[in-house]
């Protein structure tokens, strides 16, 4: 019998934070009778050991040790490859359930097939984060928010007590049913760690999918634990960011960015 929800993480240098994130869906599936299989992807070889001895966890977790660090997306595709359940749930180690029934997106998949749900993530503060959510990224949009914050609001969706239309959704805690994902061919792999969630949300939406925040799951959220330094992380960030402008963007957009980028870099360094 195929499983209703498979669960999929990626570890980087986070292997103790994955056993807590491992568990607490694991724990809530079985409460709810939920049919899951669970799969982790190990891009860091260093942890190969210990990420092998999760196997021994009662989730049973199929682990696929990669060859190499090849990204976010990558390693989700693999995880993606292996899976056969209806629906392909993607949780970063960092992001632990909070509170959440299954059942009810499962619900929520059987009347929209073609969606993608990003769950509702909730900060060490207790507080749900703004910015996971949001509107899909453009030059304009980038340089109200940062000269002119006041202009550009707070993305609303984050704060939705119901399910919720946006423009993109944060990969840390998402879910769309196996069969849309595979046809949208995945993650796009030329994302190395930041923004394949916003460029997957586009594609969603250019296929005439939905995509929006499905606020009934929360996850616990510590955000950034699992990539490295702070300049490791900037410069994932800053690359990410051009690969969406060049794939979705005008090229006088994508230019200008990487001049800005360039600008604050040399008087903000990394």
């Amino acid at each position: 019998m195929k499983p209703d929800i498979s669960f999929i993480f990626v570890n980087f240098r986070s292997v103790n934070l994955l056993r807590s994130a491992l568990s607490s869906v694991y724990q809530a599936a079985l409460g709810q009778g939920i049919l899951a299989e669970y799969i982790v992807v190990n891009n860091d070889k260093d942890e190969a050991e210990p990420i092998n001895r999760l196997r021994t966890h009662p989730a049973s977790p199929n682990v696929i040790q990669a060859a190499s660090n090849g990204g976010f997306g990558r390693a989700n595709n693999s995880g993606a490859e292996m899976a056969s359940g209806e629906v392909l749930f993607f949780i970063n180690p960092d992001a632990v359930l909070r509170s959440g029934s299954f059942l009810g997106l499962l619900a929520a998949f059987r009347f929209q097939p073609k969606a993608l749900y990003g769950m509702a993530l909730v900060g060490e503060t207790g507080r749900r984060e703004p910015w996971s959510s949001g509107k899909f990224p453009s030059l304009w949009r980038l340089l109200i928010s940062r000269i002119v914050p006041w202009m550009y609001p707070v993305p609303i969706p984050w704060q939705a007590k119901y399910i919720c239309k946006t423009g993109w959704v944060s990969g840390a805690a998402c879910a769309l049913r196996r069969d849309f994902f595979q046809s949208l061919q995945g993650f796009d792999e030329a994302f190395f760690l930041y923004f394949e969630d916003v460029d997957l949300a586009r594609r969603v939406t250019e296929a005439g999918g939905s995509v929006s925040v499905y606020p009934f799951i929360t996850f616990w959220h510590k955000g950034g634990q699992s990539h490295g330094s702070f300049r490791e992380k900037k410069e994932a960030y800053y690359a990410g960011q051009r690969e969406y402008f060049r794939k979705w963007r005008p090229n006088y957009e994508r230019a200008i960015l990487s001049l800005c980028q360039r600008i604050k870099s040399l008087l903000l360094p990394l």
